[in-house]
């Protein structure tokens, strides 16, 4: 118990340092944010963020948005944005794409295809059950 007590404490302080650094850093230098998958993106746009010193409800302003929903992306992870709302935060934070290189894994996309068809299956199925509660 005491390693997992150690190991939340560390990630704590790294994530603490993280910060720091954001928050610390020359706004006259560019900042890179260096990632290893695109779906760190979320952590990009938050850190890019913090590094502004910007506020959640100044970025929402800065979208014409209402400042909970800057609160609902970052808490979410930005799962609850559109694409198309991710691309207009990346352009109000002046986040850019320098290099990038995407690999494919076919085996792994074997792995996930059968994953993948059950979830269909799960969701198929529950949507019946909702129109035939719906039907009744």
């Amino acid at each position: 118990m005491r390693e997992s007590i150690q190991s939340h404490l560390d990630t704590f302080r790294a994530e603490i340092a993280e910060y720091e650094r954001l928050v610390a850093c020359d706004r006259t230098q560019y900042l890179k944010i260096e990632v290893d998958s695109i779906l760190e993106l979320p952590r990009v746009l938050i850190k890019a963020r913090i590094a502004a010193k910007m506020t959640q409800k100044e970025l929402a302003d800065r979208l014409g948005l209402e400042e909970n929903r800057i609160k609902q992306y970052e808490d979410s992870d930005y799962q609850c944005a559109s694409w198309m709302e991710i691309i207009d935060i990346t352009e109000a934070l002046a986040v850019e794409l320098k290099t990038a290189s995407f690999g494919v894994d076919f085996q792994e996309m074997e792995i996930r295809k059968t994953s993948l068809a059950e979830f269909v299956e799960r969701q198929r199925k529950q949507l019946e059950v909702k129109a035939q509660k719906v039907e009744k």
